[in-house]
């Protein structure tokens, strides 16, 4: 027995345990969305696989020119924070003009997440940020499908400067040892690694 490649891959199997990250990096989803009242909304509607993400527009549809050179802007992004934890973040930047009569919302709705490495998205919450006018602080998730909604202020959406609204997202492992049995094994095979040791020595 290779003692020194026993200590090895027991110390492999505890680092290992403690530093593997979430998968939502390279995830590949639906996007899609709507617009209600007077707010209208442009986005391509489709599937996606980050870093190439959906990005959309909320505009007033009888004042603003369709987001050519006004509107709401919004993009999506996706990052990994430990083994069963991520963010989804939308950066927002723009704006658009008062509604006539105050009303109008619009919804993002982002579902059927296949990780790179099979874990399964279990839900999706509100973590922090908002609009500077208008709120995008709200999402509800059915065990596919996370649905993201805004709502305007008076009429309007504002983000001038750029604004960021953090989600956060908690996933279920793969099917694969969880990363205390991992620990528990690493640490069984440096037992053994001692143990042969001691009768080597004796």
């Amino acid at each position: 027995m290779n003692i020194r490649a026993l200590q090895l891959a027991a110390v492999l199997s505890v680092a290992l345990a403690s530093t593997s990250m979430a998968s939502l990096v390279g995830v590949t989803y639906t996007a899609g969305g709507s617009a209600s009242g007077e707010t209208s909304l442009g986005i391509t509607s489709g599937t996606y696989t980050s870093p190439t993400n959906v990005a959309f527009c909320a505009y007033t549809a009888a004042f603003d020119d369709a987001c050519v050179s006004s509107g709401l802007y919004g993009s999506v992004a996706f990052a990994d924070t430990d083994s069963t934890d991520g963010t989804i973040t939308f950066n927002f930047t723009g704006s658009s003009s008062p509604t006539g009569d105050g009303s109008g919302g619009f919804t993002i709705e982002l579902g059927n997440f296949a990780t790179t490495d099979g874990s399964i998205v279990t839900g999706v919450s509100y973590a922090s940020g908002n609009l500077a006018d208008g709120s995008f602080n709200t999402v509800s998730f059915d065990g596919t499908t996370a649905t993201f909604t805004g709502t305007s202020d008076a009429g309007v959406y504002d983000a001038v400067g750029g604004q960021s609204v953090v989600f956060d997202v908690t996933l279920q492992p793969a099917s694969a040892p969880e990363p205390a049995s991992i620990a528990l094994f690493g640490s069984g095979l440096i037992g053994l690694a001692f143990a042969a040791r001691k009768r080597l020595k004796a």
